[in-house]
């Protein structure tokens, strides 16, 4: 029998699974559940998936370490207790579905109240540009161009440390969206 994986690039799950060796310990939060929701639970200490459609959720395998919550998006951004999954949680995962609720909706909710130190992981950049503007405008980033598990072309993006006026002026960020 095959193994999850998730379908964020290749890229990336190398680099997260072989930097990040602490993960016993740590939460994430995954808006979008999939193959990914039991890869993430064999890495974390606990698994927090939010998934909008009940059928798909139907398909997820789920172990004792993960809560797959279905939510309605009319009224997510007012449930007080996934804002305080966002405001608990070491990483979060944005990888949702677009068309139900835009992705771009979950970073601006995210960067209001997570934690200072968690990290946001934000897939299929170049195909949610505005959620991926959103986050490089506020934080630091590495991009993992290449390809996912679907053999699509793609980029996932880690981003962590909020820029503050310490590290940039918003000023800058006028004048790189003009000549963009």
């Amino acid at each position: 029998m095959k193994s999850p994986y998730p379908n964020l690039t290749y890229n990336f799950i190398n680099f997260f699974t072989n930097n990040f060796k602490d993960l016993k310990e740590k939460i994430l939060l995954e808006i979008g559940s999939g193959e990914s929701t039991a890869f993430w639970s064999s890495h974390f200490k606990s698994v927090c998936s939010y998934e909008d459609d009940p059928q798909w959720a139907s398909t997820i395998n789920v172990s004792d370490n993960v809560d797959l919550v279905l939510y309605n998006p009319l009224k997510i951004f007012d449930d007080d207790f996934f804002r305080h999954r966002v405001e608990t949680s070491d990483f979060i995962i944005i990888d949702n579905n677009p068309k139900v609720l835009p992705r771009e909706k979950f970073c601006e909710f995210v960067e209001k109240h997570q934690s200072n130190n968690s990290q946001v992981i934000l897939d299929n950049c170049t195909w949610n540009l505005d959620a991926y503007n959103f986050m490089l405008s506020r934080y630091f980033c590495m991009d993992f161009p290449g390809q996912n598990k679907n053999g699509e072309t793609t980029v996932t993006s880690l981003f962590f440390g909020k820029k503050t006026s310490k590290y940039f002026d918003p000023e800058q960020i006028k004048i790189w969206e003009k000549v963009s």
